[in-house]
């Protein structure tokens, strides 16, 4: 009996340490900015289902992330900075949420417009946030120490231009 339960034990052992455990995973890939989206000499910012168009000189700046398109636009003088986060992890940045001092909500050819501006917690500064749920989860951000960085955001969203099919309404986190 005793045999028994040391062969047992060894047969389980043997069986354990002959498990291959499966390659580790690659790192995700990166997700880079498509080439061609930006015009420098145009303004025009173009991504899978829309577009904006910039004020002349602005300059971009792309970032490759692991899950969304990111960058930022810096106006000629340095002092007006956008951020580009746009991608189905990008989920939506303007939103109601509770806090929100200013929301909105506009369509374009029935492809959703958001706009929202908040208090920076502990700050003074204000967060203006410009999305395009419906196209491709699309967000433009700038801070601002006044409600002033908002009125760029509403030029923007009026330049806004949807591109193809529109996307169903829950593809944004």
């Amino acid at each position: 009996m005793r045999t028994l339960r040391l062969c047992a034990t060894l047969y389980a052992a043997y069986a354990l340490f002959s498990l291959r455990l499966p390659e580790p995973l690659p790192p995700p890939a990166l997700v880079p900015m498509p080439p061609d989206q930006w015009s420098p000499g145009l303004g025009t910012f173009q991504w899978g289902t829309g577009s904006v168009q910039f004020p002349p000189n602005f300059r971009f700046a792309g970032r490759t992330t692991t899950d969304t398109y990111s960058g930022t636009f810096t106006s000629p003088d340095g002092r007006l900075v956008v951020h580009l986060s746009a991608g189905y992890m990008a989920g939506t940045a303007a939103t109601p949420y509770p806090g929100t001092l200013f929301f909105a909500q506009g369509f374009r050819q029935r492809s959703r417009i958001w706009m929202s501006t908040a208090r920076v917690a502990k700050t003074a500064l204000f967060v203006h946030h410009l999305s395009f749920p419906d196209a491709g989860c699309t967000n433009f951000s700038t801070y601002s120490a006044n409600e002033g960085g908002r009125e760029f955001l509403l030029e923007l969203a009026g330049t806004f231009r949807p591109i193809g099919p529109l996307l169903p309404a829950h593809t944004c986190s």
